[in-house]
């Protein structure tokens, strides 16, 4: 599941090594008393496949590399697409539309070649044809890579496979590393890195998506751009998380160097709207205003800022409730959805508090929850 406009959301620092990954959890796994040991890293081996190549070959060489610097790496899966996953259909559209436009393109290329072969043409019609050509052929390539966007049937099958040739789940290297046996998630992987984080396993996870760090909260480290070492990005949704991580980083010029290039969000816009929200139902309302898989384009025109403006609004209800005035005590939770259903629509108050529940109970996601009402029990 992805979370439009997470990275204006979120705090991040890049130019990172793996060696660098290896000592932040490492810091984290000392400080936090967990068992010692190699630290686990959890990895969306789907994410990991498309953003590294799209094949099996560069999931394995991320996994051993992430062994050999001293993790025990921990592949996860997708299984089944939930049915609450409105993305999945989109996307199987949008590869649909790719292969139709790419027949309509190798015709237009074709008539475009047979007008150069057989017509007598003056210089400037020639040129125009020819850049024509150029640039049809260029959008066939794109439409054809987009046509056939989509990870084999038999991945998990070949990763395993492909991890069990090079010996991967052996000890890697002088470090103790290892890659774990392949988790197949029931449906996604995302609610399985989630809990590894809530459940202290580990603080890192391998994904480009933005949801892992805003569902599993303001102690989750996202790991991006692992495809090439020295261009690792982490991101979190908490300052204080990303500063406590660069504090583990052994070599003081790089701690000092890392520390100043901290960014928040994306060039001008920064709105840290999930700092400090602990509640797992106003994070995930929040992401359905957003946009989710669950509601792809969430709210329309509604992004980071107006989420900002949302809350400043409920703390300023809070206030007022606190005072005594006459005000109800929803929750967080329940104003952003109720807010959701009065401005979306054809939705009404079952289908946004379904689409709230599938994005917070989606299976082997094994998240504590408090028992309460239908749109939201905690703030």
């Amino acid at each position: 599941m992805t979370i439009a406009g997470a990275s204006a959301t979120m705090y991040s620092v890049d130019g990172l090594r793996f060696a660098h990954l290896y000592q932040i959890a490492k810091g984290f796994q000392m400080c936090n008393g967990n068992s010692p040991g190699s630290p686990k890293i959890y990895v969306d081996c789907n994410n990991a496949w498309f953003r590294g190549g799209k094949s099996v070959a560069s999931v394995v060489t991320l996994l051993i590399r992430l062994a050999v610097v001293g993790f025990v790496a921990v592949p996860v899966c997708d299984g089944t697409r939930p049915i609450g996953k409105q993305a999945t259909p989109m996307r199987a559209a949008a590869r649909e539309k790719a292969r139709i436009e790419s027949f309509v393109l190798r015709a237009k290329i074709t008539e475009l070649q047979h007008k150069l072969n057989t017509q007598q043409l003056d210089g400037e019609e020639r040129d125009d044809i020819e850049k024509e050509l150029a640039d049809s052929n260029t959008a066939l390539k794109r439409k054809e890579t987009a046509s056939q966007n989509a990870i084999s049937d038999n991945f998990v099958e070949e990763l395993r496979e492909g991890l069990a040739l090079e010996r991967a789940h052996d000890e890697q290297g002088s470090a103790g590393g290892s890659v774990a046996e392949v988790y197949l998630a029931e449906y996604q992987a995302d609610p399985v890195l989630v809990q590894s984080v809530l459940s202290k396993e580990c603080v890192l996870v391998i994904s480009n998506d933005g949801d892992i760090a805003v569902l599993a909260g303001d102690d989750c480290i996202e790991v991006m751009n692992y495809t090439r070492d020295e261009q690792i990005k982490i991101r979190t949704t908490s300052l204080k998380t990303l500063e406590r991580a660069i504090s583990y980083i052994t070599s003081s010029a790089v701690r000092q160097a890392k520390i100043m290039s901290i960014r928040r969000g994306t060039g001008s816009s920064f709105y840290p709207i999930f700092e400090g929200v602990t509640s797992l139902s106003a994070r995930a309302a929040m992401g359905l205003i957003l946009g989710c898989d669950a509601i792809p384009k969430g709210l329309p025109g509604a992004g980071p800022r107006h989420v900002s403006e949302l809350l400043e609004q409920y703390k300023f209800r809070k206030r007022k409730r606190d005072e005594g005035s006459d005000i109800d005590d929803r929750t967080l939770a329940q104003y952003l959805l109720i807010h959701l259903y009065k401005q979306m629509d054809n939705f009404d108050r079952k289908v946004v508090t379904a689409l709230h529940q599938a994005v917070r109970y989606e299976p082997v996601n094994r998240m504590p929850e408090k028992g309460g009402g239908d749109e939201g029990d905690d703030d």
